[in-house]
């Protein structure tokens, strides 16, 4: 799980998870106030996790004609993989923009 560069405290996985949820929000730590961005390979990852689902769903629609709730079930088991999972592969950087002059 990420720290804070500054302090070295750990981010929950609720707290990340929180700050991804919505939009990629800057993550700010409770120890020391320093303010920490998704990198672009964070965004990167879960761009190709979203791509990945999309092209799965259409290769069982077109290829193997699985039934309505065996796509919905697998939709729905790899969602939770992705909320469950992303909270540990998030990076985060420290903003450009912080006003924390910890070094």
């Amino acid at each position: 799980m990420q720290k804070c560069t500054c302090c070295g405290q750990s981010f929950s996985w609720k707290e990340v998870w929180k700050a991804n949820a919505f939009l990629y929000s800057p993550l700010t730590c409770k120890n020391c106030g320093t303010e920490h961005t998704v990198t672009f390979w964070t965004r990167l990852i879960m761009g190709v996790f979203i791509a990945t689902l999309l092209t799965m769903i259409n290769v069982f629609l077109n290829r193997y004609h699985l039934a309505v709730r065996y796509q919905i079930i697998f939709v729905c088991v790899y969602l939770v993989l992705m909320i469950v999972l992303f909270p540990y592969l998030a990076r985060y950087k420290r903003s450009k923009n912080n006003t924390n002059e910890h070094s």
